[in-house]
């Protein structure tokens, strides 16, 4: 499907501009923020540990928020923020992590931009939701990525809610949905970064 062709291209992303490798950063977002380099070669440590689709799925959900907040700003968008939207932003303002996360500029991930941004102009919002769940979150997700048995149960009941009603609620559109799954993934690689990585890289 589409997320899984942009998943592979993304295992060696597209460079749009030469920011050179910074030195060591104290945590992981700071390290990824508006650098291609370093986002390299964090993904190809990754790839050695059998981890990726973990940074995948970040980016994913960091990238949809980043398209949605563009898409506000198109005047023939037909995209309208609802009380709803309002209310996700609160929680994530609220909560430190999450809004630091979906601050960061991954824009040189510039082709999943542009796929994000063109489906959620075609008011296909819920379609891309409900791809990253079957990619990342179902339990036979082909990319299942590492969160706790409670969190996966919980969006589990929320999506197949709807699969079984037959359709696509706009309830699928909250940006917050991935919230809890968000913060378990970022902790968990983040403490692989400053744990391990970080180690690894000033050794050579």
């Amino acid at each position: 499907d589409k997320l899984h062709a942009e998943r592979s291209h993304q295992s060696a992303p597209e460079v749009q501009r030469n920011n050179g490798v910074s030195a060591m950063a104290t945590n992981l977002m700071d390290f990824l923020d508006d650098n291609p380099q370093n986002y390299s070669r964090f993904a190809s440590y990754l790839i050695s540990v059998f981890a990726e689709e973990n940074l995948h799925f970040l980016q994913s959900v960091i990238v949809l928020h980043s398209a949605f907040a563009l898409c506000l700003d198109k005047e023939d968008s037909g995209v309208v923020p609802t009380d709803d939207d309002e209310d996700d932003s609160a929680r994530v303002i609220e909560n430190p992590t999450l809004s630091r996360l979906f601050k960061m500029n991954l824009t040189y991930l510039q082709r999943l931009h542009e796929q994000f941004t063109t489906e959620i102009l075609n008011g296909n919002m819920p379609t891309i939701v409900t791809q990253i769940y079957e990619q990342y979150i179902r339990v036979t997700a082909a990319d299942c990525i590492n969160i706790s048995s409670d969190v996966r149960d919980k969006l589990t009941t929320f999506f197949d809610r709807d699969l079984r009603a037959g359709s696509q609620s706009s309830n699928q559109c909250e940006l917050s949905v991935f919230n809890a799954a968000m913060l378990e993934i970022y902790s968990l690689l983040d403490i692989r970064y400053t744990t391990d990585f970080v180690t690894k890289q000033e050794s050579y």
